[in-house]
């Protein structure tokens, strides 16, 4: 669709008009729905005027028609007679689709207001159905007691993960089938909580009184609904208010629940509320072909940053790790068995909220069940530590898009994935995750640029130690420059070779490396939408988001980044980086800034990562006097 305006001033010339026809022309070739809104100062009633020949003579050869056929600027003259005329119109190829054209008058203003209502086929889809576990006749005592009866001995005499897992779900899942089944439930919106009976019979009894009005006609009967109107404002009105001064009591503790409450206050969109997405013009509508083509778009994102890429050796990385990181350090890495009692606290700490992944294991079911499963899960991690496996099951992550702009339409540029995995995939991988961040570590591992996974540094120890060492050189009289740097799909497109081959320079053993690409390699993924899964696709690179293991070795992965600075500060919490220099003069630290950007573009090149450059930004930094002038980094990539 295009809207465009345009202005011809009454003492404006032919050629002035002709100009303005040669647009309109050029408009009306363009393949979509036009509007063009004209103060035309030239009276579309007039049989005589030649400039309304020239300007309906255009509009017919453009295939296009003039909306407007009620007067525009209201006079009459001395005579007593009307003078009001047509002045101002809207020209449009879709007249089919345009209702409610008028012209209404404004205060101070000679001319009318010209609008109208566009129909637009939204189309109808039904009710969002999903899938979920029925609590409404669920006992804990009887759950338990059948768990503690299961026989788990075909599980813990398997030697093979794989097979022990399999038996495992299946045993778990019939109980708890049997328990809590699975049902396909239709979800409507939620009404307003502050909705209680009192207000639900004041809103009956208003709209029962305007059928009334409208049907009678009668003032009095008009007067009546307008009062019980406002009542129903104002109760509504008080009832939510104290809805949610009830809440911010409630949750004025907790800073994630008091962050909720004012998001939902506002307004701002959380989650998928969308039923339908429009592609190229197109409406869809079946949730099974939204899912597809969300799960194509992600794939081939990556794919289109992967295909860019050039062949890389690492041999940068491996000469940083050998010679700066590991040098002088005689340690080694290898995964050890997990005990009983680890199992059972992971069990009981696991948090009820969360969604199930593909598996539908529910995490509710598995915390209550904890002492029963306790043996069986211990087994199952300790044979993937023991044959260096990773489980298939564990490796497929649902995804879900969720609305980035809630001003903008749902595609999937405007999408944010959120990866859910199966629950006990996620406690094997804290299991994994715990024992890497302890070896890191206690041996020293971690850059001093990096305040991720090391005990006693955090977000506020980063800021702390930015702003820090920003004030230091401001106080020394020094410029401070700074470049906030950002990576495109960073976690995605983490190349597993040049992993695996960090891991073995950090230490790692054979079988560790071996355990790391079993839980790296043939992932996949499909996207749940309303209640629809798409097909799944197989991930070759990057490392999955959603679980407390990738972070960690996104930042093992880019550990080394920091030594390839020569003079720069560097600040990492995670994949949040940010680069620092100072000097006295401008020039010196533009100059300083470039240079450590190549030799981090180099650094990036050579771990096949992709800087984001339109979300790579660059600050000045300096006191009052030194930043006089508002002076300008100027720095490329």
């Amino acid at each position: 669709m295009l809207i465009c305006c345009c202005y011809r001033p009454p003492s404006s010339n032919a050629e002035y008009l002709n100009d303005i026809c040669m647009m309109i022309q050029r408009v009306s070739d363009l393949n979509c729905d036009v509007f063009i809104l004209a103060d035309m100062n030239i009276d579309w009633f007039s049989h005589k005027c030649s400039l309304k020949k020239t300007i309906s003579d255009t509009i017919v050869l453009s295939n296009l028609c003039q909306l407007i056929n009620v007067p525009t600027r209201a006079g009459i003259n001395q005579a007593g007679l009307s003078t009001s005329t047509c002045i101002d119109h809207i020209y449009t190829n879709c007249a089919e689709k345009c209702t409610n054209v008028c012209s209404e008058p404004v205060s101070l203003r000679d001319h009318n207001i010209v609008s109208l209502v566009l129909k637009t086929k939204v189309p109808k889809v039904g009710p969002k159905g999903i899938h979920k576990r029925m609590y409404k006749l669920f006992k804990e005592e009887d759950f338990v007691c059948d768990m503690a009866r299961v026989q788990w001995d075909e599980v813990l005499s398997q030697t093979h993960a794989e097979m022990a897992l399999e038996m495992f779900c299946e045993l778990f899942s019939s109980i708890c089938d049997k328990h809590a089944p699975v049902r396909k439930v239709t979800v409507r919106s939620s009404r307003a909580p502050w909705l209680d009976a009192d207000l639900q019979q004041l809103m009956k009894e208003r709209d029962k009184n305007k059928k009334a009005a409208i049907t009678s006609g009668n003032s009095a009967d008009w007067i009546v609904y307008r009062s019980l109107r406002n009542k129903v404002t104002k109760m509504n009105r008080q009832k939510k208010k104290q809805y949610y001064q009830t809440k911010f009591k409630q949750c004025s503790n907790n800073s994630k629940h008091l962050w909720s409450t004012i998001n939902t206050l506002l307004g701002r969109c959380k989650g998928n509320e969308k039923s339908f997405i429009e592609v190229d013009g197109a409406f869809i509508t079946k949730p099974s072909e939204i899912a597809n083509y969300f799960n194509d778009y992600y794939k081939s994102k990556v794919s289109s940053i992967i295909d860019e890429m050039p062949s890389v050796n690492g041999q940068l990385s491996e000469r940083i790790i050998k010679k700066q990181i590991m040098n002088n350090k005689d340690c080694q890495f290898t995964f050890e068995s997990v005990r009983e009692n680890e199992i059972e606290k992971l069990l009981t700490n696991i948090k009820c909220n969360k969604p199930c992944g593909i598996d539908n294991m529910d995490g509710r079911l598995l915390k209550i069940a904890a002492k029963a499963i306790v043996k069986p899960v211990c087994h199952i991690f300790n044979l993937c530590t023991d044959e260096c496996l990773y489980p298939d099951l564990w490796k497929i992550s649902k995804v879900i898009p969720l609305l980035k702009h809630a001003k903008e339409p749902l595609t999937g540029q405007n999408s944010r994935p959120i990866s859910i995995l199966p629950v006990l995939g996620k406690m094997m991988e804290g299991v994994v995750f715990k024992q890497i961040q302890n070896y890191f570590n206690a041996n020293n591992i971690f850059s001093d640029a990096q305040h991720a996974y090391k005990e006693g540094f955090s977000t506020c120890t980063a800021l702390t130690a930015l702003t820090d060492d920003w004030l230091r050189q401001i106080d020394g009289k020094l410029l401070v420059g700074a470049v906030f740097l950002d990576f495109s799909a960073a976690f995605d497109i983490v190349d597993h070779v040049l992993l695996l081959k960090k891991l073995l320079n950090y230490g790692f053993n054979e079988s560790a490396v071996r355990l790391i690409s079993s839980y790296l390699a043939n992932r996949k993924q499909c996207v749940a939408f309303n209640g629809s899964l798409s097909n799944i696709v197989t991930l070759n690179c990057g490392i999955p988001q959603g679980s407390c293991l990738g972070p960690l070795l996104y930042s093992i992965f880019v550990n080394d980044m920091s030594y390839a600075l020569r003079k720069a500060q560097m600040t990492v919490y995670a994949d949040d980086t940010t680069i620092s220099v100072s000097s006295v003069s401008l020039n010196q630290v533009n100059d300083m800034l470039q240079q450590e950007l190549m030799s981090i573009s180099e650094w990036v090149v050579e771990n096949k990562l992709k800087l984001n450059v339109l979300k790579t930004k660059c600050m000045l930094l300096g006191s009052n006097y030194s930043v006089r002038g508002n002076p300008e980094l100027h720095i490329s990539l």
